[in-house]
């Protein structure tokens, strides 16, 4: 009888240690939305969010501290970790979380609305 078991937990260790990589490797995943042709002009910012509820309870909009007011954005990313997924799976959704970053668009000078050229809309 001991023997059986240890052949058992040498087949569990072996299929853990050869599965294990997979799952460590994989889970994380990233979004990334960037603006047409718009420079950045600020270091990247990050923020950590928290969806409740299958996204029924949704965190606070971000206002960007480190944007002028009335300047876009350059490019977002939504990313996560093999931790946070782990979180959302065993809470079945529940919680969810994920990381915000941005960067904030070059506002134009005056110099570079002149120097450019108008562009022809096609009718």
């Amino acid at each position: 009888m001991p023997r059986a078991s240890g052949a058992f937990f040498r087949a569990v260790t072996s299929f853990c240690l050869v599965v294990s990589p997979v799952f460590l490797n994989s889970g994380c995943y990233a979004y990334h939305i960037t603006a047409n042709r718009v420079p950045p002009s600020t270091e990247a910012r990050s923020q950590t969010q928290v969806a409740y509820a299958w996204g029924l309870a949704q965190p606070n909009d971000i206002i960007p501290p480190n944007c002028p007011k009335n300047v876009p954005l350059a490019d977002v990313t939504a990313h996560t970790n093999l931790g946070y997924v782990l979180v959302a799976t065993v809470t079945l959704g529940i919680v969810v979380i994920h990381e915000l970053e941005w960067r904030c668009a070059k506002i134009p000078s005056v110099v570079d609305m002149v120097l450019a050229p108008h562009s022809k809309q096609e009718g």
